[in-house]
């Protein structure tokens, strides 16, 4: 049997310097239920931008902001596929009651009361 080995210095086969991900908002120790329709999993949460940049261990992550969900839940937003939110939206713009239950997507006019023109309901709601 052959063997042949090659001994280089350290610093020849050190890794290059990584750039840690840098997040707005971080929020770590999370049981998230993803909508994918697998069990829930712990991880941790990175938003850069108003938007999720990355889900999974984050500890090593700079951020400017840590939430720390001590193990609740975390999930996307929750669509509302039937809604009459323009009964009461004109008296709550900024819909704090479906927020608080996690809503972030609603779906109205499928039963036929609502304003025809999508256009002209907007313009109800600004004035």
């Amino acid at each position: 049997m052959l063997f042949v080995g090659l001994l280089l210095p350290a610093a020849a086969v050190r890794a290059p310097e990584r750039e840690l991900p840098r997040f707005d908002l971080v929020v770590r120790r999370a049981r998230i239920v993803d909508g994918a329709g697998g069990p829930w999993y712990r991880g941790d949460v990175g938003v850069r931008d108003g938007r999720i940049a990355a889900i999974g261990s984050l500890e090593a992550a700079e951020c400017a902001r840590v939430v720390d969900a001590d193990d609740r839940v975390l999930a996307p937003g929750f669509i509302d596929g039937h809604t009459h939110v323009e009964e009461n939206l004109p008296d709550s713009p900024d819909a704090e009651n479906l927020i608080a239950d996690g809503v972030t997507t609603v779906v109205t006019g499928n039963c036929g009361s609502s304003e025809l023109s999508i256009g002209d309901w907007f313009a109800h709601l600004e004035a």
